[in-house]
């Protein structure tokens, strides 16, 4: 839930914090970035800031031109189960203030490997 609609996005949880941000229905964004948090008590925090780009080049002195702007969201809630798959389920802060809410489910295991990375050609 991104916006006044219902969006989804792949998001991947790294084990170091990181979030990586993958395809979305919603709108589409310049760049994404995030960072997660679990708490002992199944707590679950998830920040994830996108930037977007908006207008046209500049023409003459009346054109705002073209400029990007980030928004950031904050996803609390609560680590469980929907059936046997791992899940998340909580409210969307906006500024501070609860806007909507989310559910992440994992669906790792639906998903062929990526390819590992190469260095150099070698794996």
């Amino acid at each position: 839930m991104e916006d006044k609609d219902t969006c989804g996005t792949e998001i991947q949880l790294k084990g170091d914090g990181t979030v990586v941000v993958g395809e979305s229905y919603g709108p589409l964004a310049k760049s994404a970035t995030g960072t997660w948090v679990e708490s002992a008590d199944g707590a679950f925090e998830m920040t994830l800031v996108r930037t977007f780009g908006a207008g046209t080049p500049a023409e003459g002195t009346s054109s705002l031109g073209e400029f990007e702007y980030s928004v950031e969201r904050c996803f609390r809630g609560t680590i469980g189960k929907v059936g046997t798959i791992d899940s998340v389920s909580g409210s969307i802060f906006i500024d501070g203030m609860e806007g909507g809410f989310f559910e992440l489910i994992d669906t790792s295991a639906g998903r062929p490997l990526p390819p590992r990375p190469t260095v150099n050609g070698m794996r």
